[in-house]
């Protein structure tokens, strides 16, 4: 009977840095035939494999010149991108990275803040691009007078490709969701209009129960009218409100900013919403730009 051959599937890995990636696969054994029955492979088993896909094909030969064949291929990836590297983070203390280890006391830790965190995320995936998150977070900013109109300011001097908008908390002790949505939707605009992509974020929740139960109460429906902003305008949305209300236990003691646990939680939550829309291996959602 003459031999036959059974090759593994087919083999997938991606390169980290775009040089040819180490991969080992096992040698096929022939069943049947006339022994010896040796099996030779036009790739040897460990071999240094270049970015994209090499066939392999195995060949075992009996002592009776009867030979059986199999293939299968080798695909190398190439490494993650993003359509865009650089990145402004907008709005007002909750981007700048203050936080409240006592609920008297607030101290501002840029490196504990989420732009920060965000872009060393974005850098270790991403190790061959230059990825910058410059933080503009300015604490105590309303969106309705100082973030609309700082915005186009920045946008100028900095240049972004995408901007990271997350504003409205400090407007509602004195503003309507409406309003501060208006000024949202008029920010979203002013980038739109300089060829800046917007990533639209909920804010975070704040404690209810103590003393800022009133406007707790509040942040649900602002942030209700953010998302419907977001598909009416169709930018992305970064929902940083979800994973923080379903644990309180990132709030600080002040019952309004994250901890550095919660800067975190936001920080991976803005990458999680990046790489779905900028990863160029990734197929990105049928909308924004």
């Amino acid at each position: 009977m003459a031999p036959t051959l059974t090759c593994p599937t087919d083999i997938s890995t991606q390169s980290p840095d775009g040089l040819p990636v180490n991969v080992s696969f096992q040698m096929p054994a022939a069943q049947g035939g006339s022994p010896p029955v040796p099996v030779t492979c036009s790739v040897p088993a460990t071999n240094a494999f270049p970015i994209g896909t090499t066939p392999v094909t195995c060949t075992a030969t009996d002592a009776l010149s009867r030979s059986a064949s199999c293939s299968f291929t080798v695909e190398v990836r190439p490494p993650p991108e993003l359509r865009f590297t650089r990145f402004v983070a907008f709005g007002d203390s909750l981007t700048a990275g203050e936080v409240s280890p006592a609920p008297s006391l607030l101290f501002l830790s840029p490196t504990d803040a989420y732009p920060f965190r965000l872009e060393g995320m974005l850098r270790a995936r991403y190790p061959r691009q230059t990825i910058t998150v410059e933080n503009h977070g300015v604490p105590g900013e309303l969106a309705t007078e100082g973030g609309g109109a700082r915005l186009p300011s920045v946008l100028t001097a900095r240049r972004p490709e995408v901007v990271l908008i997350m504003e409205g908390t400090n407007d509602l002790h004195t503003r309507t969701p409406d309003r501060i949505v208006d000024a949202l939707n008029g920010m979203i605009r002013d980038a739109s209009q300089r060829q800046v992509m917007v990533f639209l974020a909920t804010v975070p929740p704040q404690r209810p129960g103590g003393r800022r139960d009133a406007v707790a109460r509040i942040v649900p429906v602002l942030n209700d009218l953010i998302r419907a902003l977001a598909a009416r305008e169709k930018v992305p949305l970064v929902d940083v409100y979800a994973p923080l209300a379903a644990d309180l236990s990132l709030i600080g003691r002040d019952d309004l900013h994250p901890t550095e646990l919660g800067y975190q939680v936001m920080a991976r939550t803005f990458f999680d919403a990046i790489v779905a829309r900028l990863d160029t291996s990734v197929t990105p959602p049928a909308f924004g730009r």
